[in-house]
């Protein structure tokens, strides 16, 4: 049984109870079974493959990944790095998506009355589902996907592709069920159209990158780079 705070180097915890601070430390070989899973599949876990290279495995303990940083910067020369932070990937209200190039037909205007329609629907969410973004307009089931789709548009909402979490638990980013959804075109940002011009090596985004995030930690615009 460890300190989780001091185990994982963060204060999460310090303000805890001492018993609630408390955990126990399990290695992954038995968490996973590697020993099983090795008489079936080739599997390294990272430590493995930092050893392979020469690494020291310390580099992944630290607070979200925050040795890896420290590494690069050691190396010599040291290799250059541009380092996203992370409130400034995704903001409150913003929708992430990979590029913005296939969306230049999407309308900016905000007045119309299915804009407000879907922005009442939506109320504090991030995005709606393509389904229930039918059902708040009155749209049939039968109407074809691109015709909504296009309709969307001329109304500024903008059609993302992304996964499905089984049991609608994001923890777990399962690439089985693509699904749609629907957001504001003013809350849309691309990742290429911010970062693409960057020639650093190494693109870090800092800090938490798992939850709440979608699969690959963005939407798509288009079904093919969704399963790419």
């Amino acid at each position: 049984m460890v300190n989780r705070g001091e185990e994982m180097n963060v204060d999460d915890f310090k303000d805890f109870p001492v018993e609630l601070q408390m955990g126990w430390k399990i290695s992954l070989e038995i968490m996973l079974d590697i020993p099983h899973l090795r008489k079936y599949h080739k599997v390294i876990l990272l430590k493995d493959w930092l050893k392979i290279h020469g690494l020291d495995p310390a580099i992944e303990i630290g607070r979200n990944g925050d040795g890896w940083p420290k590494f690069y910067s050691k190396t010599d020369p040291p290799t250059p790095m541009h380092m996203i932070p992370n409130n400034e990937y995704d903001p409150k209200g913003i929708v992430r998506v990979n590029d913005m190039s296939n969306l230049n037909h999407v309308s900016t205007d905000i007045s119309s009355t299915i804009h407000l329609t879907l922005k009442n629907t939506l109320g504090d969410r991030l995005v709606l589902d393509w389904e229930e973004a039918k059902k708040a307009l009155n749209i049939s089931v039968d109407v074809a996907d691109e015709g909504f789709e296009n309709m969307l548009a001329q109304h500024g909402w903008a059609t993302t592709y992304t996964f499905h979490g089984p049991a609608d638990f994001e923890s777990a980013k399962t690439i089985t069920e693509p699904i749609r959804q629907v957001a504001p075109m003013e809350r849309v940002r691309g990742f290429m159209d911010e970062y693409g011009n960057i020639t650093a090596k190494i693109l870090y985004l800092q800090g938490e990158a798992h939850m709440p995030r979608k699969p690959g930690s963005m939407r798509f615009t288009t079904p093919m780079v969704a399963t790419r």
